[in-house]
């Protein structure tokens, strides 16, 4: 491919495989261009066992199938036959190369090709602009089970597609076609990228469609139009399917709307893109219209920020005194550790419930890793217990916790393991039902979780998950409970 010459895609219509479109990749290549034509993802192929795809999955393919040129630096036309341009209007919203430049990116899309093709207003799906075809004018198309569009009947499919030819021939044609996604047909444009200002837009007018009939093409052509934009429309005497029926044509065509852009072209292309361009002083940067009107009121508005800034320092200010070197009530308690226990809620939490002696302990639930808001806890317990002269106390006492983690050394016996870690499943629920039911004295059982015993973090070992306590919960009428605690341990709210 010659340096500066366009990268094409061209697209299929519903129920057509790629290689239909071969004859005319191939013209086209012959002269210069690199030439793709692309699958749709909604076209079935043989052996296919997906579930009917949606025309965002083609907008999606053709998205990709434009970037990997684009990021290579190339300019890009894509041209669509019929369905395909409506996922070919969704999914070129933002690729345009004056878009692309703007973020920094090379090559995008240049131009958009329509050959005998829908377009769609936003929020337009197929099956709305086919509400407008006469139905003397419409395939017999079946769905079957799987959501998979299907033509019950050949002869009208080639009657009305391939019209420009025999019968036979376009019995052959149709033969040839796949199964559609009825799905697709339902989806509705989102985005329209053929409003971008930065791409140009081209129409082939086909006088004999019986498919998408000439009045449907001239309401395209209208959506096209009312972005204000030139659409460059080229009509032949053809039926729906000119690229086969007509491939010369279609070929001439497309060599006609890429070859501007040629390098033999290339001066008055350039000549022709700057007048779109302007230039954008500050930056010494040629960008669209739109693109220097954003910069440019963006910068007034930091200009704007930053006058007033200068205005408000050049204010006469109120001459300075000294604050007392006293501090005030609340800059006392911003500096003392204490504080939290002498006002407010903490504060409230002692009043209500003085005691003679303080207890507290921190909560041994299995919560996992510890987080925020057990650091939080740990803070608020331990600090209430130490101001108001208490103790912490926990479930275990050190030597049975050194036990558990081994003894002293690590060596007698596995962490957080008992003589029941390998009993059956059955046994397990059986004991906890038990437990729940009331058959064991309080604390004379509790349930474990069986984890990661080998796991180098303690919080992964057997933890205690459910266990009997000898008194009543605090939100009952007796408040003792655990280790005969006053106070109820103060939990926090966290994000887990």
């Amino acid at each position: 491919m010659a340096c500066g010459t366009p990268s094409i895609i061209m697209l299929p219509g519903s129920f057509v495989p790629a290689s239909l479109l071969y004859p005319v990749r191939d013209a086209v290549s012959a002269q210069g261009f690199e030439f793709l034509a692309l699958d749709l993802a909604t076209v079935r192929l043989p052996n296919d066992t997906r579930t009917p795809p949606s025309m965002y999955d083609d907008a999606a393919l053709i998205i990709r199938a434009v970037e990997e040129l684009a990021d290579q630096g190339k300019d890009v036309i894509v041209i669509s036959h019929s369905y395909s341009g409506i996922p070919m209007s969704q999914a070129a919203a933002g690729l345009g190369k004056n878009s692309r430049m703007s973020q920094g990116r090379r090559g995008g899309i240049i131009k958009l090709g329509y050959v005998t093709s829908f377009v769609p207003a936003l929020g337009e799906a197929s099956n709305d602009i086919l509400g407008d075809v006469p139905d003397d004018q419409r395939v017999d198309i079946r769905i079957d089970e799987q959501g998979w569009m299907w033509q019950a009947n050949l002869t009208r499919t080639a009657e009305l597609v391939f019209n420009d030819m025999p019968l036979e021939d376009g019995l052959a044609w149709a033969n040839r076609f796949s199964q559609h996604s009825a799905q697709s047909f339902m989806d509705p444009a989102t985005q329209i990228g053929y409003t971008d200002e930065d791409i140009e837009l081209a129409y082939l007018f086909c006088e004999h469609d019986r498919t998408i009939p000439p009045q449907s093409q001239a309401a395209a052509i209208d959506n096209l139009r009312s972005t204000g934009k030139t659409v460059d429309v080229t009509s032949i005497a053809a039926d729906h399917a000119p690229m086969i029926s007509h491939e010369n044509l279609v070929v001439n065509w497309i060599l006609d709307i890429a070859s501007i852009y040629t390098v033999e072209n290339m001066d008055d292309t350039l000549a022709a893109t700057t007048t779109k361009l302007q230039l954008d002083e500050l930056r010494g940067e040629m960008v669209s219209k739109s693109e220097l009107t954003k910069r440019t009121q963006k910068r007034a508005k930091k200009a704007a920020i930053q006058a007033r800034k200068h205005t408000e320092d050049a204010k006469p200010r109120e001459p300075f005194e000294a604050k007392s070197s006293a501090a005030t009530p609340d800059e006392a308690a911003f500096f003392d550790p204490n504080a939290m226990f002498k006002l407010r809620f903490l504060a409230e939490v002692y009043k209500e419930r003085p005691t003679k002696e303080v207890l507290t302990c921190f909560p041994p639930e299995p919560n996992g890793y510890l987080h925020l808001g057990h650091a939080k806890a740990i803070a608020v317990n331990f600090g209430f217990v130490e101001y108001h002269g208490g103790k912490t106390v926990g479930p275990l006492s050190i030597a049975k916790i050194k036990l558990q983690r081994g003894g002293k050394e690590g060596k007698e016996g596995p962490p957080y393991r008992c003589e029941h870690a390998m009993q059956g499943v059955e046994t397990n629920l059986k004991t906890f039902c038990d437990m729940r039911d009331g058959k064991y004295e309080p604390q004379a059982a509790f349930l474990r979780m069986k984890q990661e015993i080998e796991n180098n973090n303690p919080q992964m070992w057997d933890l205690a998950a459910y266990r009997i306590p000898k008194d009543l919960t605090p939100r009952l009428s007796d408040w003792r409970y655990l280790g005969n605690i006053a106070h109820l341990r103060l939990y926090t709210r966290s994000m887990r």
